[in-house]
């Protein structure tokens, strides 16, 4: 997880941070699943 900073993040970063992470995951899912069914 090279990905992670080694510092804190402050948590509004963080947060930020793990939204958009949530908000492209559920876009994947939906694409894949949307992808599927067709």
């Amino acid at each position: 997880m090279s990905l992670l900073p080694t510092a804190a993040p402050t948590p509004n970063k963080d947060n930020k941070f793990m939204t958009d992470i949530k908000k492209f995951m559920n876009q994947k899912i939906r694409v894949k699943f949307d992808g599927g069914r067709e």
